[in-house]
């Protein structure tokens, strides 16, 4: 699965790519999110907006503060723990960017 820190204007924004291990994990962790029923916040229009997520079928998601966007439909994540794990796999040629990151 393809990670992309949404965060830069202007310029590419950082992309890798998860083991198949890595992928399996966040696969079960999205299995265990509910459907929301609040409101996603709005990113702001420049610094941190979010991962976003792409699989070899096409499929993307989104994940921003406790929300994310899956193709099915929206889906509650109040502790972050989505986007606490892609945090916790970011690849040391981006650690300078953790910092500027909200989570």
């Amino acid at each position: 699965m393809v990670v992309e820190i949404d965060i830069f204007s202007g310029r590419p924004n950082p992309r890798w790519l998860l083991s198949e291990a890595e992928t399996a994990r966040l696969t079960r962790l999205l299995r265990t999110l509910e459907s929301a029923t609040g409101e996603p916040p709005d990113p702001p229009g420049l610094g941190y907006r979010g991962f976003r997520l792409h699989d070899s079928n096409g499929s993307a998601w989104s994940a921003y503060r406790g929300f994310v966007h899956s193709p099915d439909g929206l889906l509650a994540d109040p502790d972050r723990r989505v986007e606490r794990f892609l945090l916790e796999h970011l690849p040391a040629e981006y650690e300078t960017l953790r910092s500027s990151l909200e989570i």
